[in-house]
């Protein structure tokens, strides 16, 4: 499981961040997120290679990455990490295209009956809660295309999604007191 960790974490701790923070990509990074691209998920990112589904927090973490450089290429990684979203406003820590690519994938996770999760929006999708970071993504996104129209029409249309996000982490995984709490099983 180390190499599932190490796309989303190490890589972005250890290469993307510090180029992030100095407002530009170095090509070691744009080679790591072109190499993370999965042809089978639609050329957004695996959480490591050969992963058939999507982890939504690589996708968030990919989209930050890219809004200085591509505002296209983030807003298509960021849209990815809120397709699978559900009625309800959660928004899935895994999803896949369908259960054999979840099943296939070798990935340590429990199998889609595991979760009883077949109500998505598009095929399987773990109940488990994907890490809140699509709101900070999104403002870098924002922020980061130039096209001042462009960007407030993407955002306009991300709000309300993300709102339900929001909304159901306040109620659905309210802790006691305004605490949210996420829970792996």
């Amino acid at each position: 499981m180390a190499i599932a960790m190490g796309l989303p974490a190490l890589a972005v701790c250890a290469v993307l961040l510090p180029t992030i923070q100095a407002g530009r990509l170095s090509t070691e990074a744009v080679a790591l997120l072109e190499r993370a691209a999965s042809p089978a998920l639609g050329g957004v990112a695996a959480p490591w290679p050969g992963a058939g589904f999507l982890s939504s927090a690589t996708s968030a973490l990919v989209a930050y990455a890219y809004a200085s450089r591509s505002c296209g290429r983030a807003t298509r990684e960021f849209e990815a990490s809120l397709r699978y979203q559900r009625a309800d406003g959660l928004v899935p820590a895994y999803a896949a295209p369908d259960a054999a690519a979840f099943a296939a994938a070798g990935s340590g996770l429990p199998p889609v009956a595991f979760w009883n999760a077949t109500g998505a929006l598009e095929g399987p999708a773990a109940p488990l809660a994907a890490l809140p970071l699509h709101a900070v993504a999104a403002l870098q996104i924002y922020r980061g295309c130039g096209d001042r129209e462009l960007a407030s029409a993407w955002a306009a249309r991300m709000a309300p999604k993300l709102y339900a996000w929001h909304r159901f982490l306040r109620t659905g995984r309210d802790a006691g007191g305004g605490a949210v709490w996420l829970a792996h099983p």
